[in-house]
């Protein structure tokens, strides 16, 4: 087991597979267990995740607005991280991407949102 130097970054980045796909995962993920595919559930797995890990910055993707306002926020803001705002992605799907980092190690200086599609 490696200790970490107090020096040590953590970042974790998880995809927590939007809703809005839900009818595509049975194909791109044939092992992937029904019983654990309600949102209810699969995000406590995910939380239960970042809780394990401990990371100093949580990158999110495919994120459902419901599910970062109803479960994300406010479960990483109990764990002690600021959430940057939820972006969402450029098209008709409600989910997006979303940051949040640890309060004891940084503080946000200033936040600004920009969508792929708006680039260059």
């Amino acid at each position: 087991m490696t200790v970490p130097c107090s020096s040590d970054l953590v970042v974790m980045t998880y995809n927590v597979l939007a809703d809005a796909y839900s009818h595509t995962w049975g194909t791109m993920f044939p092992y992937f267990d029904v019983a654990l595919a309600a949102p209810e559930r699969r995000l406590q797995l995910v939380g239960e995740d970042i809780r394990r890990a401990d990371p100093d910055i949580v990158a999110l993707q495919e994120v459902d607005k419901k599910w970062y306002e109803m479960y994300f926020e406010p479960l990483l803001s109990s764990l002690g991280y600021v959430a940057t705002s939820w972006c969402g992605k450029s098209g008709q799907t409600n989910e997006g991407c979303t940051m949040f980092f640890k309060e004891s190690k940084f503080r946000k200086l200033e936040e600004k949102n920009i969508k792929l599609t708006e680039m260059g």
